[in-house]
């Protein structure tokens, strides 16, 4: 499902509180359950089912106040086409059950369920380059990354220098940069008609697989706002450590 711009949160060692905290799993006996962790259901992704796409949940107010994705109380959610509804409203699930079919439920989740990293960061600039290269617009939501940075320099995917470094966003919260991300199966559907677009993907691949930036895991937790001031740390032994 879609989110909501955030101008304050709280980034914890599971990364942005609230985020990818509920998930859609399919209620099917041994359907759709994560290896390794027993009975602990796999939620869908917009990977699988496109349609999940036109929904966007949101938390409110809450979301700029709480510390852990436990105190938040259950999102709201905005169908296509509809007035908004609770999470926990039995006819949002009938109605992804219909749209989708395959009977599912909504639930909060035991821990985040990001697919790779807790922390997604791209930048500005390699948004507008691949705009540019794709001749359409490619708008941060699309990359389902859930921190956009402004770097100062204006230069092609300036994030392929991130990976191994130490990354401040603002003056508390500190992560480090592991993998580039080219993910590009979360640009194959529509976000607004839920629609496939392998055309996208295939363009993508053409241009020698560029990044959809970086994923990063969180080594120092901390509030992070909008406006707040990026800083690489450069690499060296003893880097992160030091800055715990």
């Amino acid at each position: 499902m879609g989110g909501e711009r955030l101008h304050r949160v709280h980034v914890g060692r599971h990364g942005l509180v609230g985020d990818r905290a509920y998930g859609v799993v399919s209620v099917e006996e041994g359907e759709n359950l994560r290896p390794g962790v027993g009975r602990r259901p796999r939620p869908l992704s917009a990977r699988e089912e496109p349609a999940l796409l036109r929904y966007t949940a949101w938390y409110g107010p809450a979301a700029a106040a709480c510390q852990a994705s436990e105190a938040l109380p259950p999102p709201q959610v905005q169908p296509p086409g509809g007035n908004p509804v609770a999470w926990d409203d039995g006819r949002l699930a009938w109605r992804l059950s219909e749209e989708t079919g395959q009977r599912l439920r909504l639930v909060r989740l035991d821990e985040p369920a990001h697919e790779v990293a807790a922390v997604h960061l791209i930048t500005q600039q390699t948004l507008r380059t691949l705009s540019r290269a794709l001749g359409r617009p490619l708008a941060a939501p699309r990359s389902r990354a859930n921190v956009v940075i402004q770097a100062l320099a204006e230069e092609p995917f300036p994030e392929t220098a991130w990976v191994g470094r130490l990354v401040y966003l603002g003056p508390q919260v500190a992560v480090r940069v592991t993998a580039l991300c080219r993910q590009y199966a979360l640009l194959a559907a529509d976000p607004d008609t839920g629609r496939p677009e392998r055309e996208l993907v295939d363009a993508l691949r053409e241009l020698q697989e560029p990044p959809l930036g970086v994923y990063a895991r969180v080594v120092r937790t901390g509030w992070l706002f909008a406006g707040d001031v990026v800083a690489l740390v450069p690499r060296a032994p003893g880097a992160e450590a030091a800055h715990r």
